[in-house]
């Protein structure tokens, strides 16, 4: 769960991307900059799940790079600026993306998109798809992005079936007890970071 400085950091990260594209008068950069922001910071969540780290730190920092990714693009979108200095930042902010997509593979990355905006159907699909991939991180980043669904969708106690497999898919973790801690802190982490992008907690309304 994220800690006060940690909540602090995100919310702050989130109102400087929106804040900083108002100021060009660019609602699109406006949008594109929470949107990136929630990708990012969901996307730092989960490669911290994959890799291990500080979930609530890897979703901050993850919200830094993401929110310029999706001011620089929204605002390209709506304003048609191509100036030099915006462009260098998207490539630089693309190329972190790229890094992310990646460490998780591209299902998996389409899938965060995905719950990122409460598309569960969606996310789904590339979370099973993910979990088809060879590779295990990918396969991993997969299953947790399964998981998180079927929390929001189906309650905690539907995903409370999935923990077994979860511990034996992740060896990162040794008992269900530790999954379920973990489960619960990854599920209170995404709702803050839609909340503070400006969406809805829990996907309703």
């Amino acid at each position: 769960m994220y800690s006060c400085y940690q909540r602090l950091l995100l919310a702050a990260t989130l109102t400087m991307c929106i804040a900083a594209c108002s100021t060009e008068s660019t609602r699109g950069a406006a949008e594109g900059a929470a949107g990136g922001a929630a990708v990012g910071a969901i996307g730092g969540m989960v490669t911290a799940l994959v890799f291990g780290g500080n979930v609530g730190d890897a979703a901050a920092r993850g919200a830094v790079w993401g929110g310029s990714t999706g001011a620089v693009s929204g605002g390209v979108r709506s304003a048609q600026k191509a100036e030099n200095s915006r462009e260098a930042e998207r490539r630089r902010v693309d190329a972190e993306m790229e890094k992310l997509r990646r460490k998780i593979g591209d299902d998996a990355y389409h899938g965060l998109e995905a719950l990122a905006k409460c598309k569960h159907n969606v996310a789904i699909a590339y979370a099973e798809a993910a979990q088809a991939d060879k590779n295990y991180n990918y396969a991993l980043a997969g299953y947790w992005l399964e998981v998180m669904n079927v929390v929001e969708t189906g309650g905690e106690s539907a995903a409370e079936a999935m923990l077994p497999e979860l511990v034996e898919r992740d060896n990162k973790l040794s008992s269900t007890k530790q999954a379920r801690v973990l489960v619960v802190e990854v599920m209170n982490d995404l709702e803050d970071v839609r909340e503070n992008s400006g969406t809805s907690r829990t996907c309703e309304g």
